[in-house]
């Protein structure tokens, strides 16, 4: 996206295990989003960026509609045991989620329906107004303490016990990076164009 004119971004964050995906009960034989019409399909907190807008996206770009060809519900965190307890046909899940599957069912087959690939990185924005010499100077400082900035930003969510731990979790094993383009987000601008949503 576009950084509006107020904002410059001073560095980012990479994840690998951060992607979007459908997945659907196996007895439905899903190939593709096309099989999923007429099934229901359960989305997790609205506006998550994983688990609920780029999947939309997926689906009215495959050329179903949202409104019309699925049965939708947002089940936020109960998405999953919705999915394995047969409650709906299929579910929007971020890369890590699939992970928690055997959680609830060890011996639950699913097949991945659609997969999003890579999603964009975490921009770290500045107020523009700093200046290109301090945001420079933001972004060398985070570089030159890449290991012990990253250790204090992660160490949280390493603590099940903290409050913080399961939204911080999901940057373990990512990494700072200073090479954030504007073109890579243009699929989350038309994601939220389908959708009907403003940036």
């Amino acid at each position: 996206m576009v950084p509006p004119a107020d904002i410059d971004v001073a560095f980012g964050l990479e994840r690998d295990a951060y992607g979007a995906k459908i997945v659907a009960n196996a007895n439905l034989g899903a190939e593709d989003i096309e099989d999923l019409r007429g099934t229901t399909l359960a989305f997790g907190d609205v506006g998550s960026t994983t688990n609920h807008i780029t999947q939309g996206w997926m689906i009215e770009d495959a050329g179903l509609s949202l409104d019309r060809d699925l049965d939708t519900v947002h089940a936020g965190d109960a998405r999953i045991q919705a999915l394995v307890n047969g409650d709906v046909d299929a579910a929007a899940l971020g890369y890590r989620d699939l992970d928690l599957i055997p959680e609830y069912d060890a011996d639950f087959d699913y097949d991945v329906v659609a997969d999003s690939g890579t999603m964009p990185r975490d921009p770290m924005v500045a107020r523009a107004e700093l200046g290109e010499g301090c945001i420079a100077a933001i972004r060398d400082t985070v570089q030159e303490h890449e290991e012990e900035l990253f250790s204090a930003f992660v160490e949280p969510g390493k603590d099940e016990g903290f409050n913080e731990a399961q939204e911080r979790a999901k940057y373990l094993g990512a990494r700072f990076v200073y090479d954030v383009s504007d073109d890579e987000y243009d699929m989350v601008r038309e994601a939220y164009d389908y959708l009907g949503f403003d940036l």
